[in-house]
């Protein structure tokens, strides 16, 4: 076994650290035997095997501590559905778990106190509604709005995420003893007022992000949220607020779990949130107060980022945030009114509680005013215990996923969803003691029978000293005597502790079957320095000052482009990979960044992009319409691509993908979702016109996230085939893509004919430092 060929970190392009040299055969020697320890009995990731995972993703233990529920989403390629299922499993370990209820859709379980049955969103044949499950599986009505609106997907009144569905009932809550409920709806127009309002015309306004939505959804058709109240026996049903369709981030109002909208212990008060987009284009939240009977409210001061929804835990008079203090993480303790009260140290993570970044948590011991709060740590989501305790100190060392969760209302018992890169989601039971936990439920268990992959985090430091990490996923058999082609894919700061994860890092990205196909395949984050800073699309916080546009451009663009190269540097150094093999992918920010990287570097050969919502292209400062979108550009490039500065001008000649087409390194594939494929359409001109072998193929009824099976694993097929063609040479042999391939044929003879040295390799590579530049031409 040769040492040079074995991985080994670097401290940045000029020369391998000291650290490497000294590590370069122990490392490698722990890498065949890994491989060599792995059963040969298992079978190999497909495709279908990536899209159908299980998702457990909602939560619920039971006030009498002996049972649990929750929410599993079932794709199938196979059977080309989406399948919800409600199950119940006993805390003791006892027997199987139980599904109570199959359902079109179901979210968020919990359970009223002191009741004995479950309380979901579910859709059942009139829309999403809220329902409690008995023990048997019967159905019993708590809360149905008669009127119903489509949302999800890009076509819906409300563009999320997720799957279209017909919603009436948005969110819910019941009161902390269980006597009252508060749930939120849909406000719709009646049909007349509907047909009136598109007759009358829509005034467009650019201080909101539904502006530019309108034009591709029903705009008439949705108004706003209503917040209603009612007793735990139904009755006495009344709207308590209401929150207008124009606000900035619509998916997240008036939501339990996302703590846009939750009751405060008295069961008397509902705190919410709403959000605003200000003249200026940064997102201005407001909280308020509302009396549940009287439906009086005043507002409270919030004195957080715009990302955070932070509500007093359950009346407890303090909540936390986490904040740089002397360039290291600090938990901060704060009022009720937003003063920041106690510093209480340094900590391994970055955010705590309930937050839209993700579906958190904030549980409290009203008797002793003891917390868990979820938190978001480096490499995983996990918990933490304020005051620390024994169990907060065990849970502080498990590296896995723990999320979502819930827990009693004393904090002795609860549950939580736990994945990591080689387990496959299952649900544990969690002493809030000792911290021990134990698995009640394997809906995934049939991911055993796959050989695992060899998963192994690594640390790059780039050419200006900043340090990223990221994921080496190994091909199976892998051997530090070979050169692997190399597929980097990246989400900006997606790639953690998960699980086959579309929703953090892949998108439709079949990292499992490209490692399958024998690439080395790296899950990479950009810098830790810019984490902090936001997508290329967070601007609102930034002035659009000469020095804060060249700070932007580190953060966003040469920064998170350095370190992607210096994943492939630290590679070819360490002799696992093939420089002329080199691609690199991404859904949504990943996508951004992808693009970037395509025009910035030319040490990848070939991309591919998923979903990007948007893209940073120069014709999105007007397509988007709105100010947040051309506060971002300002931010960035100074201004807009038509300025008559020309030192903004400059700015897109050096940075924007849509300036630098002819700079493109290598041919392109990019799959949309229909709704955000319009922001590829200047893409694909400017980059056929230079020449560069462009495929935009766009799927019609998707969201941004894929969500029916079919279309992710079709998106991720072709994928696979495209970097094959591209960098291996190789084709499918399904007689079906004959179409595909002559397109990809002639794409390859025109790009040949003006780059000869482009394809397969064939230009001259060498290492820096070794010889000449890398590459050279």
């Amino acid at each position: 076994m040769s040492p040079a060929r074995a991985l080994v970190p670097v401290t940045g392009y000029g020369q391998v650290s000291v650290y490497a040299k000294a590590c370069v055969r122990s490392v490698a020697i722990g890498i065949i035997g890994f491989a060599g320890a792995v059963s040969a009995t298992g079978k190999p990731w497909t495709i279908a095997d990536i899209v159908d995972v299980r998702q457990i993703q909602s939560v619920a233990v039971s006030s009498s501590e002996g049972e649990a529920a929750y929410v599993l989403r079932e794709p199938s390629v196979a059977a080309d559905r989406v399948k919800y299922e409600l199950c119940e499993v006993e805390l003791s370990g006892a027997g199987h778990p139980n599904c109570l209820l199959e359902a079109r859709y179901i979210k968020d379980v919990t359970q009223r106190s002191g009741a004995k049955r479950w309380t979901i969103l579910a859709d059942i044949g009139n829309g999403v509604q809220l329902y409690d499950v008995g023990d048997s599986g019967t159905v019993f009505p708590v809360a149905v709005s008669s009127s119903t609106a489509m949302v999800g997907a890009y076509g819906g009144v409300i563009p999320t995420v997720q799957g279209p569905r017909r919603a009436g009932v948005w969110s819910y809550q019941w009161s902390p003893d269980g006597s009252e409920l508060w749930y939120s709806t849909l406000k719709l127009r009646t049909p007349v007022q509907v047909r009136a309002f598109d007759e009358d015309g829509v005034e467009y306004d650019d201080q909101k992000d539904v502006a530019f939505s309108t034009l591709r959804r029903p705009a008439g058709e949705f108004v706003g949220f209503e917040l209603h109240v009612q007793g735990a026996n139904g009755k006495g049903s009344h709207v308590v607020a209401f929150v207008p369709a124009d606000q900035f981030l619509e998916e997240a109002n008036l939501r339990r779990d996302l703590a846009s909208a939750l009751w405060m212990r008295d069961s008397r008060h509902i705190v919410y949130t709403t959000d605003t987009l200000a003249p200026s284009g940064r997102i201005a939240i407001s909280r308020w107060y509302v009396d549940a009977k009287t439906g009086v409210k005043r507002a409270l001061p919030l004195n957080s980022p715009w990302w955070v929804m932070a509500v007093p835990a359950a009346d407890s008079g303090r909540y936390y945030e986490v904040k740089q203090f002397r360039g290291a993480d600090h938990l901060w303790e704060y009022s009720d009114t937003g003063t920041k009260t106690k510093d209480l140290g340094g900590v391994p993570y970055s955010m705590v509680g309930m937050m839209k970044s993700f579906p958190g948590g904030t549980w409290i011991d009203s008797g002793t005013g003891r917390q868990i709060l979820s938190a978001l740590y480096h490499h995983h989501i996990g918990l933490v215990s304020l005051p620390q305790s024994r169990a907060g100190r065990a849970w502080a060392k498990v590296k896995d996923n723990l999320n979502p969760c819930d827990f009693t209302d004393d904090l002795r018992i609860g549950v939580c969803v736990r994945q990591s890169q080689t387990l496959a989601p299952e649900l544990v039971v969690l002493n809030g003691r000792t911290g021990a936990m134990r698995t009640v439920a394997r809906p995934n268990a049939r991911y055993a029978r796959i050989t695992p992959l060899n998963v192994k985090l690594e640390h790059w430091t780039n050419k200006y000293g900043q340090k990223s990490d990221g994921y080496v996923i190994y091909p199976r058999h892998y051997s530090a005597e070979r050169k692997y082609p190399l597929i980097v894919v990246t989400h900006v700061d997606g790639a953690i502790n998960t699980f086959a994860d579309q929703g953090m890092i892949q998108g439709e990205i079949p990292v499992q079957a490209l490692a399958e196909g024998g690439y080395l395949v790296v899950e990479a984050n950009t810098p830790w320095t810019s984490l902090a800073q936001g997508t290329p699309w967070q601007f609102r916080h930034v002035r659009t000052t000469e020095t804060a546009v060249r700070t932007r451009e580190m953060r966003v663009i040469k920064g998170p482009v350095a370190s992607m190269e210096a994943v492939v540097v630290s590679l070819v150094r360490a002799g696992v990979v093939d420089p002329a093999k080199t691609g690199i992918a991404g859904y949504s920010d990943g996508a951004a960044l992808s693009l970037f990287t395509m025009t910035q570097s030319k040490l990848f050969r070939v991309a591919s992009i998923d979903d990007g919502a948007s893209g940073p292209t120069a014709d999105e400062y007007w397509e988007d319409g709105i100010v947040s979108a051309q506060y971002g550009y300002r931010s960035l490039y100074g201004g807009s691509a038509y300025s008559s500065n020309p030192d903004v001008i400059r700015a897109y000649r050096k940075f924007s993908p849509d300036f630098r087409a002819s700079s493109f390194a290598g041919p392109l594939l990019e799959q949309p979702a229909a709704g955000s494929a319009t922001t590829a359409l200047a893409r694909l001109v400017f980059l056929r016109e230079a020449g560069i072998p462009y495929d935009l193929v766009f799927y019609p009824n998707e969201s941004h996230l894929f969500w029916d099976p079919r279309a992710a694993a079709a998106s991720m097929q072709r994928t696979l085939d495209w970097f094959n063609y591209w960098l291996l040479g190789k084709r499918s042999a399904d007689p079906s893509k004959g179409k595909e391939y002559r397109r990809w044929d002639k794409m390859r003879m025109l790009y040949g004919k003006q780059c000869r040295r482009c394809l397969f390799g064939l230009g001259p590579w060498t290492v820096a430092g070794e010889g000449g530049r890398w590459p050279n031409g």
